[in-house]
Parts: structure tokens; sequence; C-alpha cells
């Protein structure tokens, strides 16, 4: 299949005559040919960056050759083939003497239509794989270099997820280490100790299971914990695993009853706090038994009531005594009468001054 003309080549010609057939020959093959009559435009027109710059050697005001120093002098990806044609300077020491200077090719006048198209066409093809080429290398470059920012950012992400991955594995060391320890501690613990998720049993330890009267913690676990609550006190538990669960606060000591799985009734003391349970808001329960506790209590409330009356009786009874031991003499009654006068006794008025007898006795 024949090559298929096209491309933007710059016509640098002085001649208006030549200038004119040239760009009307080559626009008729399929180019897009530009004009330039003198050096001055010539350089001027590089700005709409040509494939081909068609030059003539022999410009008025500014040698072909120089023209072509130029251009090479600061070289740019955008830069024309540069072509120097001339109808005078032929030979082949004009000729090497424009390639050295850095033309990529030589036409002599006269040349044949056709011939001037097919050389034409032949430095088109070069400049269009030369462009062709520039541009698969630029995006060989940015493909180089978006490859060499994904190893960078996958090796960055390889070396985080190493150190997440050292990280991880130390927290779970340590919260491994930290469940060991907290399971021996609350395993070991004479007091009940159970976790509430979701209102419902999530661990407990030995002394739970004792104290609820399992045989093993399968037995409650995952069962619901109002199960375990009387029902005048279910609201009152109801509102003290909101306050653990959702507003995560510590919840003070109180007296409770529980239930054990034989359906006793066992009075404990109980208290909690909130507890994050693999990866679930609950709460960590303690809870003892004041069975004995509140025996010692009735014991002394009994004890302080025997005593009470005790000390009644006894008071009742020196008061007996006390009042047995009184006279039956009302004289002796209160305090000792002052020894009677003389005057007192009967008649002792009689013959006395201003003593009137009225005849009564």
């Amino acid at each position: 299949m024949p090559w298929k003309n096209s491309g933007r080549i710059l016509v640098g010609e002085d001649d208006p005559d030549l200038l004119e057939g040239t760009a009307g020959i080559l626009t008729r093959a399929g180019f897009l040919a530009d004009r330039a009559r003198n050096g001055a435009e010539v350089l001027a027109g590089l700005r709409d960056q040509p494939d081909v710059l068609l030059l003539d050697r022999d410009l008025p005001d500014m040698d072909g050759v120089e023209i072509v120093r130029r251009i090479r002098q600061n070289p740019s990806p955008s830069d024309p083939l540069v072509v120097l044609i001339s109808g005078s300077a032929n030979n082949s020491a004009d000729m090497a003497q424009g390639l050295e200077m850095g033309a990529d090719g030589y036409i002599a006048r006269p040349i044949s239509d056709r011939e001037l198209v097919a050389r034409v066409g032949a430095f088109a093809r070069i400049a269009y794989l030369n462009r062709s080429s520039r541009e698969m290398a630029r995006r060989l470059t940015e493909q180089n270099e978006m490859l060499g920012q994904q190893r960078a950012r996958a090796l960055r992400l390889s070396e985080e997820a190493l150190a997440a991955k050292d990280r991880a594995t130390m927290a779970q060391g340590a919260l491994r280490e930290s469940e060991a320890q907290f399971r021996s501690f609350v395993e070991g613990a004479a007091d009940a100790i159970f976790v509430q998720v979701d209102n419902r049993f999530a661990y407990m330890n030995g002394a739970a299971c004792r104290l609820f009267g399992a045989d093993e913690p399968d037995q409650l676990l995952n069962q619901p914990i109002m199960d375990r609550i009387p029902l005048h006190q279910r609201e009152l538990v109801k509102a003290r695993i909101r306050r653990t669960n959702e507003l995560h606060e510590a919840t003070p000591v109180i007296d409770q009853i529980y239930l054990r799985l034989d359906g006793t009734e066992l009075p404990v003391e109980v208290s909690a706090v909130p507890l994050t349970f693999r990866g679930q808001q609950g709460a960590l329960v303690f809870a003892h038994d004041i069975t004995r506790r509140r025996a010692r209590e009735r014991q002394q409330a009994l004890a302080l009531h025997v005593l009470g009356a005790l000390n009644r009786d006894d008071a009742d009874t020196r008061l007996t005594e006390e009042l047995e031991t009184v006279p039956n003499n009302t004289d002796e009654v209160g305090p000792r009468a002052p020894r009677a006068s003389p005057l007192s006794e009967p008649g002792a008025w009689q013959g006395q001054p201003g003593y009137c007898h009225t005849g009564r006795s």
C-alpha cells in the first residue's frame, strides 16, 4: 500500500515563481505547504513546527547554511527535518558542506515534480517516524515514571504492611498476655465475676458458676441475665445495665437477689464497671454472696432485741425490790418530819396569852 503524503512543509524560497510552483506541487500531493520568502520569515515560520523545511540555500538576507546552523545551535524535539535545495550550488563540496552543517538532505535543481514529491515524502515519513518515536518515548517515560511511583508506593505499602503486621503481632502478644493475666486473676478470684454483653452472660469464672449453682459455664453462657433476676428487681437491673452498656459508667455496690439454677434465691452484693469484650460493649460484674452477712445481721438484731428485753426485765425487777423495802408507816414516807415542838402537843396553848377556849375539844 503506497504511503499517503501528509505533514506540514515549510518552503523557503526567494524566487516567487519557484516558491508558488513548489508549494503548489506539494499541496496537490497532499501536504500542507507554508511559504517563506526570506530567512527572517523562515525562522518565524518554525514556530508553527513544520515536519520538513525545504530551504533554498541562496536566500537574499540569510544563507540557507546559516539558517541550518542556527536551528542546530539550539536543538529541540520539535525541530523539522531540513532539506536544502539549490539550482546553483550543486557540486559535491556544496552538498557536503550543507550536510555537515546539520542539513538532513540536499536536493539539486532541476528536478521533476514526481521526484520532488517523492523526496519530500520520504523526509516527511522520517519526520513522522521521528515524531512517533518521540511520542512513544515520552509515553514510555511517563509509564516508567508511573511504574516507578507505583513500585515505590507498593514498596511503602509493603513496608507499612510489614510494620503493621509486626505491631499487630506485638499487640496480639500483649493482648494474649493481658488476657492470660486477666483470666488468671479472674479465674482465681474468690468472688463471682462474669461478663455481661447484650444482656447475656458472655463469660464467667468458676466462682460465678458455683454462685449460680452451675456445674460448668456452658449452662449459663449466652443465657439472658434476666433469667437469674427476680421479677421485682428486673427494672432496677435493666437500668444498671443501660448505665454500663450505653453511658459507659460504673454502677455502685448494691444488695440484690440472684436466682440460682435450682430456683432458690441468693442474696448478693453486686457492682459493675464498663468493659469492651470481644469488640462489644458490656460490663464486668462482681458479685459476692452475702448469705453469712445477712445471717450475722439477723443474729445481731436478735441479740439486740434480747438484750433490750433483758434490760427491761431487769429494770422491772429492781423497781419491785425497791418497793418491797419501803416501810408501811406513812410518817416515814418522804423526808423525815422535823421533831414536834412542845407547843404542838394538845393543851399546850391553854393558859397562854390570847388563848380563847371555844368549848370544843
